[in-house]
């Protein structure tokens, strides 16, 4: 199975619920909003906007990286891809959503070490099977040479 369903809001009524979902491509696809009408054992699925919700195409981008929290130990994780505006990671413990850290990675660019250190915000955490959690970042506050690093790592992978 390639997709998660996140239910993001729900709504009982006496002969209709309204569940507001959120479809997840486990392997960096498409995210698509849904809004799911349930009368009896109908359900109407109307998609709430074509768009997936990003601003930015992603970048496959396979390094280790380490995410940093305030008060708890670092944890270890593989990016999965990456835009200028955020990046999505394989970790071993499920992060909850809105919570504050900092992402740190290194990649190679032509022969140069491009180091990136980034706050971030978790958007999704969900389990990928036995391999772990796959955890969406949007990049919150970044200096200007992690910036710049990002945008090299961007230009440098194949499309």
């Amino acid at each position: 199975m390639n997709h998660a369903f996140v239910v993001e809001a729900a709504l009982a009524f006496p002969h209709v619920s309204i569940v507001s979902v959120r479809k997840l491509d486990l392997f960096g696809g498409a995210v698509e909003n849904c809004r799911m009408e349930i009368n009896g054992n109908a359900a109407l699925r109307a998609p709430q906007s074509p768009k997936d919700g990003r601003t930015e195409a992603r970048t496959v981008l396979r390094v280790s990286a380490t995410v940093l929290f305030k008060n708890a130990p670092p944890m270890p994780g593989k990016t999965i891809d990456i835009s200028p505006s955020g990046l999505a990671l394989l970790g071993e413990e499920q992060l909850i959503p809105g919570t504050e850290c900092g992402v740190r990675f290194t990649a190679m660019v032509q022969g140069k070490i491009m180091k990136v250190e980034a706050v971030a915000r978790v958007v999704y955490s969900i389990c990928v099977g036995i391999t772990g959690f796959r955890t969406g970042f949007q990049f919150t506050n970044m200096d200007p040479a992690s910036k710049t690093a990002i945008t090299q790592i961007i230009a440098s992978q194949p499309r």
